[in-house]
């Protein structure tokens, strides 16, 4: 369609403004004019005010009764953890960043007793609780973040943390010999930042009173979650009532959560290994790949037919032996 024909003109017959941010612009669509459709939005270069995008409703709930299957589980898991209702497992973004808590994100700390600031504490019982909302520090009852670590690694951070304070001390003693008291306040600040770790653990809240333990029916101050750490989702689920019960008995079982697109991807591999594909004995998206319904037929087939014919073959090879037995018998009583 022409241009001229998408613009109107106003009563005194002159031309509005061709300016493509001009809002009075207007295109005929079939019968009638649509408004509010600029030059920019012609061109392809609308802005995202002028596209209105379809609202988004949020994904609801999945829900079971009694035994969820392994479909159910991993939609619930899944569900539960983008609603941060289960935790995941705080990792370091990388190999060579420091052991420390997360900068932006330490309320969401979820190593057990990491720097006595976590939402998932390890109990002097032995079990693993979760708190109910943000991270808070370790209470008298709990084993402390060394106690997940091995010798070799607690040995290497307290290495760390004495040679650091000896350095800083002969640094400064060495500034104040050279005359430069102004470079102390430096060093002392490179001396906290070695010796971070150190002043980062056992910073217990002896006030707030012990957490309490649903699975050793101890009654703490402090009300907790238990707590089930499933390695191959990466996540922490949080037992909060029956439904997140039954997940974790089903996986204490040995049933294992299965993504919607996993069992497809199964499933799917199956029938075309039983030849239930639907049309043709080849694939529809160009693989090659065997399995269709009439080459499942043909290959039945094949197979009772050579197995007739292998019968077929016994039978009468054994009544040839019979008869060239009965010939030899009789030739036999003739000499």
């Amino acid at each position: 369609m022409p241009l001229d024909k998408l613009v109107e003109y106003s009563s005194d017959d002159e031309m509005l403004d061709m300016n493509p941010s001009s809002p009075t612009i207007l295109a005929s669509v079939g019968d009638g004019p649509t408004p509010g459709l600029s030059i920019a939005s012609l061109n392809g270069s609308a802005s995202s005010s002028d596209i209105s995008t379809p609202e988004r409703f949020p994904r609801p709930q999945p829900s079971f009764n009694g035994t969820p299957t392994p479909l159910q589980m991993h939609d619930y898991i899944v569900w539960k953890r983008s609603r941060g209702q289960y935790y995941t497992v705080t990792t370091l973004g990388a190999p060579w960043e420091q052991w420390a808590p997360p900068l932006k994100h330490a309320d969401m700390e979820t190593r057990p007793c990491h720097c006595s600031n976590s939402r998932i504490h390890k109990l002097t019982c032995g079990h693993i609780v979760s708190l109910a909302m943000k991270a808070e520090e370790c209470a008298a009852n709990c084993t402390g973040m060394e106690q997940g670590l091995t010798q070799d690694q607690v040995s290497r951070m307290q290495k760390i943390a004495s040679y650091s304070e000896s350095v800083t001390n002969l640094v400064i003693k060495s500034l104040l010999q050279q005359g430069r008291p102004g470079k102390i306040a430096i060093a002392k600040q490179m001396g906290e930042g070695f010796q971070s770790f150190k002043y980062q653990q056992e910073h217990r809240d002896l006030i707030g009173g012990d957490f309490a333990c649903k699975q050793c029916a101890y009654t703490g101050q402090r009300p907790t979650y238990p707590t089930f750490y499933f390695a191959p989702m990466h996540v922490i689920i949080v037992i909060r009532d029956a439904k997140d019960q039954a997940i974790v008995d089903q996986i204490k079982r040995g049933v294992r959560p299965e993504s919607q697109n996993l069992y497809d991807r199964r499933m799917r591999r199956l029938q075309q290994r039983c030849g239930a594909r639907g049309r043709g004995g080849f694939s529809s998206r160009g693989r090659g790949g065997r399995g269709g319904v009439m080459f499942g037929r043909v290959r039945r087939d094949v197979a009772i037919d050579k197995a007739r014919r292998d019968e077929k073959t016994r039978v009468i090879q054994k009544m040839n032996d019979d008869a060239i037995l009965d010939d030899m018998y009789t030739l036999g009583a003739d000499w």
